[in-house]
């Protein structure tokens, strides 16, 4: 029922929507738009079995991602909501190419899963603490400490996914001699492959990975990882806003070619099927 009520109040076109709700007996169910493909764990697991050159649609999708989703962060910020919960799992990443709305880009990415989010009056009333449900992975240092924690704290996890896209884009730009990233994270002495268990090394990763060129002129990949290095800060002050993100990574008042609010349902149509004469003929 918060799920419903925090989607009920966001309205953007990179966050998914509340199409309905029902109930079977004290079970509550709900109808979210749209269906999808791949959340982006399963996403960026499929990209790396295949060539550059055949998943070249997918790798530029990805480098949109990074304006697209800190847009929806600086709505959802803007709201003074925290996600609370921001990991790949919880982007959803669907194949627009068989739709009726044209895009330039082959997936779209959504955030998804706001079960565990909470709304606030004020900036100041964000700043809490105590324990709460995350996930260690991608929670910010200051969750998994229980400190006091705001709108940052979900900065941070949006870091960690950059960093994993990163990652991806990095496969991709062909051999190189810098440690991948899962490997990285499996260095830790105590065995904890956690983000904010390994702040130095990643930030020292993503410094070296300056000289490698993405597939695309949108933004130097140098700037990328300067951004999400600070994205990474174990100081929540010394972290982006979600407004600076947007200003860092130019993204426009209407991203998505001038989409605004919620995306505009639409249905695909189902293939047409072929009749038994027609598949023995083939």
């Amino acid at each position: 029922m918060a799920e419903v009520q925090h989607l009920s109040n966001l309205a953007h076109c990179h966050i998914v929507q509340v199409i309905g709700t029902y109930t079977m007996g004290h079970n509550l169910s709900i109808l979210i738009y749209p269906v999808a493909e791949y959340n982006l764990e399963t996403f960026l697991q499929n990209l790396s079995n295949y060539s550059y050159e055949r998943t070249k649609p997918r790798v530029n999708a990805l480098i949109a991602s990074f304006r697209c989703l800190a847009n929806a962060l600086e709505y959802v910020h803007a709201k003074i909501t925290k996600h609370m919960d921001i990991k790949p799992r919880n982007i959803l990443v669907r194949d627009v190419r068989k739709g009726s709305i044209r895009y330039d880009m082959s997936h779209k990415v959504y955030i998804a899963d706001f079960g565990i989010s909470r709304s606030y009056a004020s900036i100041a009333d964000a700043e809490t603490e105590g324990p709460t449900m995350f996930t260690r992975k991608y929670a910010a240092p200051e969750v998994v400490d229980k400190g006091r924690r705001g709108l940052a704290a979900d900065i941070f996890s949006l870091g960690c996914v950059f960093a994993e896209i990163i990652a991806q884009l990095q496969w991709h730009a062909g051999p190189i001699e810098v440690t991948q990233l899962d490997n990285l994270l499996q260095l830790n002495e105590v065995g904890d492959y956690s983000y904010q268990a390994n702040i130095p090394a990643l930030q020292k990763w993503l410094a070296g990975l300056d000289t490698i060129s993405l597939p695309s002129n949108w933004f130097p990949i140098n700037l990328v990882c300067l951004v999400v290095s600070r994205m990474l800060e174990e100081d929540p002050v010394k972290r982006p806003t979600a407004q600076e993100l947007a200003e860092l990574f130019g993204v426009p008042d209407q991203c998505c070619f001038g989409l605004s609010g919620s995306e505009p349902l639409e249905a695909i149509p189902k293939k047409r099927r072929r009749s038994k004469k027609t598949l023995m003929s083939e």
